[in-house]
């Protein structure tokens, strides 16, 4: 005759399950963590619906190191005087020559064209305080 090994099996998936359910919760931020981030930041900032953005509220002093709309606008611009967008490839391509072009030869739909596909093809990365190449799938 053969032992049964079906009350061990069934305790051994019942620890499995467990150990699993166990080890698939993550630490984030506690929920009063979240609260206080959240409050913090409505403290500091209103939602302008004319231009559909957070703006930080007057009086109030931006966090330390946090570079402003100004400065985060002069360095996409900096990059589109030195670049252009090729439709062929889908990429930008460095533009030939010592000097750059500028910015306010182009129409405004040009600029406009060029500044939402630099958006779509980079973001701001608020770590380092540059704009960061999305790598493509």
């Amino acid at each position: 005759m053969k032992p049964s090994h079906t009350a061990s099996l069934l305790f051994a998936s019942l620890l499995l399950s467990f150990a699993g359910a166990v080890h698939s919760q993550t630490a984030g931020p506690s929920r009063e963590m979240v609260k206080m981030d959240r409050d913090t930041f409505l403290s500091m900032f209103n939602w302008d619906e004319r231009i559909s953005d957070w703006v930080l509220k007057s009086g109030m002093i931006p966090p330390k190191g946090v570079k402003s709309r100004e400065e985060v606008r002069a360095m996409r611009d900096e990059f589109l005087s030195m670049n252009v967008w090729n439709e062929r490839t889908s990429d930008w391509d460095p533009i030939g020559g010592a000097k750059p072009r500028s910015m306010s030869t182009l129409t405004r739909d040009q600029v406009v064209l060029e500044a939402n596909m630099f958006n779509m093809t980079h973001r701001f990365e608020e770590a380092n305080s540059k704009w960061v190449k999305i790598m493509k799938k």
